[in-house]
């Protein structure tokens, strides 16, 4: 009977280990979650406000419209096979 006492024991001492170290976890979730939501309300303003600008491409001329559209063609026919 002993030996099954100090298999409880050894148990019950891991199981307290285990404990500890899931508190330690869950504390360290709290603190990143925290550090989250900081970032997240002080993410600038000015970033959306850039990003909703519309930009403009200068047009192909028809030598450029021409010198893709070679390796295009021949792409899309390696494509249909």
């Amino acid at each position: 009977m002993s030996q099954l006492d100090t298999i409880v024991a050894s148990l019950r001492q891991e199981k307290a280990a285990l404990e500890a170290q899931i508190s330690r976890v869950d504390a360290a979730i709290s603190a990143l979650a925290g550090v989250s939501a900081d970032l997240k309300q002080a993410a600038p303003k000015a970033v959306t406000k850039t990003a909703a600008t519309k930009r403009t491409r200068t047009p192909m001329t028809a030598a450029q419209k021409k010198q893709v559209s070679a390796p295009m063609k021949k792409y899309w026919a390696a494509r249909k096979k």
